[in-house]
């Protein structure tokens, strides 16, 4: 054999071997820096957390999760970053990170049957947003696992009371449980004012009014807490019998809702209903005005219309915000109609009707009632021969429309106008 000749076979077969040995040892390199479970990725998600690097400690948190998804305690441990994120996010995004935070406390409830933390901040989070349907559910959750939870209970009566029909029976029992639990005397005095009107027992009513006058809040208290004050100050209006008493009180009233707007504005939901307690008490002295003389009759009016600014006060403060909710204006809107006020009730509607808020698919049924109103507004004016003019778009608008409820009433108000225009009947509205 020439000594130049190359040994091909062992070569080849070394090589083999180097390179097995050279992927063996990648794996083994990748496999001890990988990591295998969500225990290993959790720090790292902890560590960009406390470093205030929240949009790696999602993605951290998330990667956690693609290895344990029914963790409840990643869930929740995750929805504790959201909230501190959103804390000290710019406003335009804290809505966005809420969202990601409910839905963390969702899934860790979903996942831990026996949770109590998440649905004490679930309960929390809907009192706050005062929708009612997430009050009652959370509340229910946060009672089945903790029978004596007083806010829960709280919850519990306060909407049960605003029902058509209120179970009376679970209400006093709800009454019982926060008395034994020493509840703010607020909540109790709500409570108890509202459950007597509720019984048709006046005396007791009239007691908790009276008792609650001398109530008073400090700056920083709950919101919930101020809530249920502007409803006893709205309800000792409502219920007065002698015009004499009636300014005090719409003055103590109107104290308490200034307390309640002083702040950071409440959520839609809330604004809504104040609203609507505004204007369902503005009413009641209605007829006050209407059987007074001069100068009393004057005097009424100043706080009709004293208590018509505050119901714009809370609008202005509803579309301050970010992302005003469409049903804000549509509420607003109703009240002006209803006032006989058609020129802002109008400028309402054509404000939120030109909004990007409006276009949108979930906004479908809050849209079509603004037109409503605005054809009720519009046809109302007897005065103003053009009036179906201006009302056809709007008519067009509930026509068009794929609810049926509401292209029901582009029919109705059509052929009403059509009545008319043929000289059988005016038309008439609400």
């Amino acid at each position: 054999m020439s000594p130049m000749t190359v040994r091909w076979k062992p070569l080849l077969i070394l090589s083999g071997l180097f390179l097995v040995i050279a992927v063996v040892g990648v794996v083994a390199i990748a496999w001890s820096l990988v990591p295998r479970s969500a225990a290993d990725i959790l720090p790292m998600a902890r560590a960009e957390w406390k470093a205030g690097q929240y949009e790696k400690a999602k993605i951290h948190f998330l990667r956690a999760l693609q290895k344990d998804n029914k963790n409840a305690a990643i869930h929740e441990e995750m929805a504790s970053m959201f909230a501190e994120w959103a804390e000290r996010a710019p406003s335009d995004r804290r809505a966005e990170i809420r969202g990601w935070q409910l839905s963390s406390l969702i899934n860790a409830a979903r996942f831990d049957r026996k949770a109590k933390g998440p649905r004490r901040l679930l309960l929390a989070d809907a009192r706050r947003r005062d929708v009612s349907p997430d009050v009652v559910y959370w509340a229910k959750e946060v009672l089945g696992l903790e029978p004596n939870h007083a806010d829960a209970h709280d919850a519990l009566a306060v909407e049960g009371l605003e029902e058509r029909g209120p179970n009376l029976p679970e209400i006093r029992r709800h009454l019982a449980a926060l008395e034994a639990a020493k509840a703010p005397k607020v909540r109790i005095a709500w409570i108890k004012a509202r459950l007597a009107q509720a019984s048709g027992d006046d005396d007791a009513r009239d007691e908790a009014l009276a008792a609650a006058r001398g109530l008073t809040l400090p700056a920083d208290a709950d919101p919930t807490d101020r809530m249920a004050l502007v409803r006893l100050r709205a309800l000792d209006v409502q219920t007065a019998t002698r015009p004499e008493a009636l300014g005090d009180r719409v003055r103590a009233l109107q104290a308490e809702v200034k307390a309640l707007l002083s702040g950071q504005a409440p959520a839609p939901e809330r604004l809504n209903r104040l609203s609507l307690l505004l204007e369902r008490t503005q009413r009641s002295l209605i007829p006050f005005a209407n059987q007074a003389e001069a100068p009393q009759k004057d005097a009424i009016d100043a706080l009709v219309e004293a208590i018509e600014g505050d119901v714009e006060t809370i609008f202005q403060k509803a579309v301050a915000t970010d992302q005003p909710d469409l049903k804000t204006f549509l509420t607003y809107a109703d009240h002006l109609r209803s006032r006989q006020k058609r020129q802002r009730c109008l400028e309402v509607v054509e404000q939120a009707l030109k909004s990007p808020m409006a276009s949108r698919p979930a906004a479908a049924e809050v849209a079509m009632g603004l037109h409503a109103v605005a054809i009720e507004s519009l046809l109302a004016n007897l005065q103003d021969t053009s009036r179906f003019d201006k009302a056809a778009p709007h008519i067009k608008t509930l026509l068009g429309s794929t609810l049926p409820r509401y292209q029901g009433l582009g029919h109705l108000f059509q052929g009403a106008i059509d009545l008319e225009k043929s000289g059988v009947s005016p038309v008439t509205v609400r």
